[in-house]
């Protein structure tokens, strides 16, 4: 059941992680002077029991949840927290992403739902500055889900994922509406993940923006062994972004440094034009590792004056085939958009190497914190 309490800015927000809304720069500041609403609604995913030493294709996962928007208002930040049955936080690692998604607004790249948050275990927390916003309105509704796993060596009991996503009023001047944009290395009617030969390799596809606009923050999520990963203009090879890997002594991915690009006025998108994700990993273990491959880009685009964001085609047979396999809980908060597809001729480059409608999904428990007055 919803409750109303007193907004207090979430502590400790530092630079934005892997994919949700990359722009944050420090720590979310408090309620904007002024701002008559300023709510942070939390999401919880309904609760699973998680057994040691399982990866994500064999642990149970949580149901998807259809979540409605309490008031009108602008994304500006979100926390991501995964627990016990007792209340006490569950390693992150145990998480291996969360997604949000918006049925009615389509996907920069692609005919399926807008992914508006997507974050891994290594994300945590993010916050947009001033002036920028992802816009909600009342009653909108977004589709919450995560896919766990657990690589470590403990059962976890009663494990349920949190999202708590900050925003503010509409009445003020000068919000600017970004939207934020992922895409994995793969066929996107495909698996998100692939296998991984021994040594240096790397598997890339080809992107096409519906929308122009300037990109304003680059993030990137990559498996284990992961080194970086690319954005390139396709037609002139012009390198545009490169996040580079930190990992622990075990390979694991830790961080993957961010691109800000707000100072410069942002980085050019054009629509129409072709560019290039690339993922790389280094595997050092002398054999193939079956579909331990994952490489995705994210970012924020501040869209072209005047371009009209796309609405969903709820016709569309991609949309059709995304729609449900993010509400069946077997594959939900999956990246992939089917089952698991080939590398064909819209683009894929694998293992080279070298170089670098409706309602209705189960009801999970969500709150509002912090709802002013309303004008």
């Amino acid at each position: 059941m919803a409750h109303l309490a007193p907004s207090h800015p979430l502590p400790g927000l530092a630079l934005l992680g892997v994919l949700a809304l990359p722009l944050a720069f420090a720590a979310p500041a408090p309620p904007e002077a002024g701002d008559p609403v300023h709510v942070r609604f939390i999401m919880e995913l309904p609760a699973v029991d998680l057994p040691a030493l399982q990866d994500h294709h064999e642990a149970p996962q949580p149901p998807p949840m259809e979540v409605v928007i309490p008031a009108d208002g602008w994304i500006r930040g979100f926390r991501v927290e995964v627990i016990d049955a007792g209340g006490n936080a569950v390693p992150s690692r145990v998480l291996h992403h969360v997604q949000l998604f918006d049925p009615e607004r389509r996907d920069l790249f692609n005919p399926y739902m807008l992914r508006v948050i997507g974050a891994g275990g290594e994300t945590g927390a993010g916050s947009i500055p001033w002036p920028f916003g992802y816009r909600v309105q009342a009653g909108d509704t977004l589709l919450l889900a995560a896919m766990l796993h657990n690589p470590l060596p403990v059962d976890f009991s009663g494990v349920r994922v949190r999202v708590a996503l900050d925003y503010g009023g509409t009445v003020l001047p000068g919000r600017l509406g970004v939207v934020p944009f992922f895409h994995h290395v793969t066929d996107p009617l495909g698996s998100s993940s692939y296998d991984l030969p021994p040594g240096r390799s790397e598997q890339s596809w080809v992107v096409t923006p519906a929308v122009g606009g300037r990109i304003l923050a680059l993030g990137g999520h990559l498996h284990r062994y992961g080194v970086e990963i690319r954005l390139q203009e396709e037609d002139s090879g012009r390198l545009l972004w490169r996040g580079k890997a930190h990992l622990d002594d075990d390979g694991h991915v830790q961080a993957i440094s961010r691109g800000n690009f707000l100072l410069q006025g942002g980085l050019r998108l054009e629509a129409g034009r072709r560019y290039r994700v690339t993922a790389v990993h280094d595997n050092p273990t002398g054999v193939t590792l079956a579909e331990e491959g994952m490489g995705t880009l994210g970012g924020v685009l501040l869209p072209a004056r005047k371009a009209a964001w796309p609405r969903t085609d709820r016709s569309d047979p991609h949309y059709v085939e995304d729609l449900a396999r993010q509400r069946d809980p077997a594959h939900a908060g999956d990246g992939g958009h089917g089952g698991h597809g080939g590398h064909g001729a819209h683009g894929g480059h694998h293992n080279h190497p070298g170089g670098d409608d409706g309602h209705g999904g189960p009801v999970g428990h969500a709150s509002h914190e912090g709802l002013g007055s309303r004008p």
